[in-house]
């Protein structure tokens, strides 16, 4: 009953129309930016609507991994369980809500219920008010905007996986320190390295023959989130066009990037609908090297907290 409490009180925190504004207006700022970029490409004023509505929706698939599934939902995870002991400690009800009958295990973990409940709250938010808000900044019709529908299930997917790392990760570090800063500058550091930083390391290191079989594969996030989300928009049929693959396996590593950014049979004189995949490791292997993670966070997190001198 008590653990219910702490859950339920996590949830309630968080599920306010102040935090949901904020988290909307954070969520669709680039998104607006980005959409007056679109706007002003020559390409696409003179393009025939089916093909202009390809690209715009390439480019929420691809914004979806970078920002809405990705970093926005990352981030977002990282602050809410850098929160879980370092408010309470300022707070100085830290000792009370750990003293019996409240074991800290049960603590710890009922807190990240409630974090999972937001997650997928959140993640659904997002996925709807994302594609909303590019129909709306690029003055789409209501057809487009059914159309884009269809990446909603991939773009939920893969929050929630995003979510999980990062909240595990925030879990693992708020249970070592009671300052929320150290909580959060780390996690997003290596957030930020995931999704951006490590794309030009990952290609010089793959120039230079570092990068396969090299602790470098092995670390590689980007690489791993990246094969999840391309795994998972396959998974719901969501088809993405050659220039969009090219965008995304510049970020993540997961395609082979040609000349031109497209395809070309020679033979047949025409371009192929798909780019080669990177085939480092398996779709399997990126799934277990998530989830391993995010129980290894989560275990040490409650292990280090159940050490851990309270006053």
């Amino acid at each position: 009953m008590i653990n219910f409490a702490v859950t339920q009180m996590v949830v309630k925190k968080y599920l306010t129309p102040k935090v949901i504004i904020l988290y909307l207006i954070v969520l669709c700022a680039p998104l607006f930016f980005m959409t007056q970029g679109i706007q002003d490409i020559p390409f696409l004023k003179t393009s025939v609507l089916e093909l202009k509505t390809e690209y715009i929706f390439g480019f929420l698939l691809f914004s979806g991994f970078v920002w809405v599934s990705g970093a926005c939902i990352g981030i977002f995870s990282s602050l809410i369980c850098s929160s879980f002991v370092a408010e309470e400690a300022s707070d100085k009800t830290l000792l009370l809500m750990v003293s019996k009958p409240v074991s800290r295990t049960g603590f710890l973990l009922s807190k990240f219920t409630g974090f999972l409940i937001l997650a997928l709250i959140y993640s659904v938010l997002s996925a709807f008010a994302s594609i909303y808000a590019i129909t709306s900044f690029l003055n789409l019709d209501l057809l487009t905007f059914f159309r884009m529908l269809q990446a909603v299930p991939s773009l939920i997917g893969f929050s929630i996986l995003v979510s999980l790392f990062f909240g595990s990760l925030g879990v693992f570090f708020s249970s070592l320190t009671s300052s929320k800063l150290k909580v959060v500058v780390p996690v997003i550091g290596i957030l930020v390295f995931s999704f951006f930083v490590f794309a030009p390391v990952r290609g010089i290191a793959r120039d230079n023959g570092i990068y396969s079989g090299q602790v470098l594969e092995f670390t590689d996030l980007g690489y791993d989130f990246g094969n999840l989300y391309v795994s998972i928009l396959k998974m719901n049929s969501v088809k993405t066009i050659p220039f969009i693959q090219s965008m995304l396996g510049m970020v993540t590593g997961v395609y082979k990037i040609p000349e031109h950014m497209v395809r070309i049979d020679f033979d047949q004189g025409f371009i192929l609908e798909n780019l080669e995949r990177e085939s480092y490791h398996s779709v399997s292997t990126s799934f277990v090297k998530l989830f391993l993670a995010v129980f290894l966070f989560l275990g040490s997190g409650v292990f280090y907290f159940k050490k851990r001198d309270i006053h």
